[in-house]
């Protein structure tokens, strides 16, 4: 009986650890792509009169990729700005 029990232990720990890990890899990639002076988030392109006036794309070309729930930050031209769901916001500071 104790060896059932601690095989049947090992069993659960072993289903519980393989259930946590599941949903993290099943969370879409999303992608940030900066090329021509044109900004597109997750292969969408974003309307110049969405962005931050700020931002100038003049020789930008950068491509991020992100899973889950992240707010990735990117430095342009020393000014710092964050993904906020489908936009770039200019972060105050």
């Amino acid at each position: 009986m104790n060896r059932f029990l601690r095989t049947a232990t090992a069993g659960l720990c072993l289903v519980l650890m393989l259930g946590a890990a599941v949903p993290a890899q099943a969370q879409p990639t999303r992608t940030l792509t900066i090329r021509d002076g044109k900004v597109w988030i997750d292969a969408q392109l974003v309307p110049a009169d969405s962005l931050p006036p700020s931002l100038n794309l003049q020789g930008v070309e950068a491509r991020l990729s992100f899973t889950g729930d992240a707010r990735p930050s990117l430095e342009i031209g020393g000014v710092l700005y964050v993904l906020d769901e489908r936009r770039l916001r200019q972060v105050a500071g």
